[in-house]
C-alpha cells in the first residue's frame, strides 16, 4: 500500500501555527491513509521545504513532532528531501504491507449496511474553529493518531472504509458518490460528538450536526459493516480493546439528518462537502455558508 500526502493548506490557514504539529501531522496524515486499507506501515519518506528564516525552535519542533508520531505508530522515516523554499510546507510518502487475502477499498457499500467510526465525531472541526476565530495556538490539544490497530480488524469486516481527514459529512459524501449509496443518522449527536465538539456547540449556539460538515477532520475511520457480519466485528473489536461507534443506516440515497427540528430532513451530502471550495477555502464565508445552509434545511418541507 501506497500513499502521499501534504501539509500546505492548514499551515497557510493557519491552522497548524505549531512545529511541532506540523511534523506530527506530517507523518500521521500519510499512516491514516493506510489504517484505512487495514496496511502495516514499513516507512515514511518525508519533504520538508523550508523558509530561509527557518529558526532552530522550527527544526527541532518538526523533528520532534516526526520521531514522536513514528514512534507512536511504530514506525520509521526511510529519507526524503529538505528545501528552501518562500514558504513552510511538508509532505509525505508512506509505505505499508498487507497480508494475501481480503483487502478493503472505499467501494462496496449498499443499502442496510451499517456505517460505524472509530471514536466520536468533530474534533477536527473544534479545533479548526478555535484557532481560526482567533485560538492561543496551544496546537498539541489537537494531536490524531492514525488507526493502525483499528483498521486491520475492519480490513476484515467492513464492505467500505474510507479516513475523515475532510470532516465525517464529506466522508459520508466520498461513500454516497462512490457507492451510489445514501445515508441515514440513527444514533443521537450528543454520542457521535467528541467532547471538545460538543463543548464548542454549545457556548457558541452551533448546531450541532454543523460539527461533522468538515472541512477539517479527526482521522478517524469511517466504515460500513453489513448486517451479518456486525456481532462478530463487534466481538473482535471488543477483544482488543475497542469499542466502535455506530453513526447510520446505509439507504438508497440521500442524507437524513435532524437539524433541530421535530422531523429529520433530507439533503445532498456533497452539497455540504462542496462548501468550503466553493468559498475559495475562505473560513469566513464557509462558516456563512453553513448557516445559511442550515437556515435552509430549516425552512425545507
Amino acid at each position: 500500500a501506497l500513499t502521499t500526502d501534504g501539509i500546505v493548506e492548514e499551515i497557510e490557514q493557519g491552522l497548524y501555527r505549531d512545529p511541532f504539529l506540523v511534523g506530527w501531522m506530517t507523518v500521521m496524515v500519510n499512516l491514516s491513509d493506510l489504517a484505512a486499507v487495514g496496511a502495516k506501515p514499513g516507512g515514511v519518506l518525508i519533504q520538508l521545504n523550508l523558509p530561509p528564516d527557518a529558526d532552530e525552535q522550527l527544526h527541532s519542533g518538526l523533528r520532534q513532532g516526526i520521531e514522536a508520531a513514528c514512534r507512536t505508530c511504530g514506525t520509521f522515516v526511510l529519507g526524503g528531501d529538505i528545501n528552501s523554499s518562500s514558504r513552510l510546507s511538508t509532505g509525505g510518502t508512506a509505505i505499508g504491507t498487507l497480508p494475501k487475502g481480503r483487502t478493503i477499498s472505499r467501494k462496496g457499500c449498499r443499502p442496510g449496511d451499517l456505517l460505524y467510526t472509530t471514536a466520536p465525531a468533530g474534533s477536527g472541526a473544534a479545533f479548526a474553529f478555535r484557532q481560526i476565530s482567533g485560538g492561543d495556538g496551544k496546537s498539541l490539544e489537537y494531536q490524531p493518531t492514525a488507526r493502525l490497530k483499528e483498521g486491520s480488524v475492519v480490513r476484515e469486516f467492513a464492505s467500505a472504509c474510507l479516513d475523515t481527514s475532510d470532516g465525517l459529512i464529506p466522508g459520508l459524501a466520498q461513500l454516497a458518490f462512490i457507492n451510489d449509496t445514501g445515508f441515514e443518522f440513527t444514533t443521537p449527536y450528543r454520542q457521535i460528538l467528541h467532547p471538545s465538539a460538543q463543548a464548542l456547540a454549545s457556548q457558541e449556539g452551533i448546531p450541532s450536526w454543523l460539527m461533522l460538515a468538515g472541512p477539517h477532520g479527526d482521522f478517524e475511520l469511517l466504515f460500513t459493516i453489513s448486517a451479518g457480519k456486525e456481532a462478530e466485528f463487534l466481538d473482535t473489536a471488543h477483544s482488543i480493546g475497542w469499542t466502535p461507534l455506530c453513526l447510520v443506516i446505509v439507504i438508497p440515497g440521500g442524507l437524513v439528518l435532524d437539524v433541530g427540528t421535530d422531523r429529520p430532513v433530507r439533503t445532498d451530502p456533497t452539497l455540504i462537502a462542496n462548501l468550503f471550495p466553493e468559498v475559495d477555502g475562505d473560513a469566513g464565508a464557509y462558516l456563512k455558508s453553513l448557516d445559511s445552509f442550515h437556515k435552509a434545511l430549516l425552512e425545507k418541507e
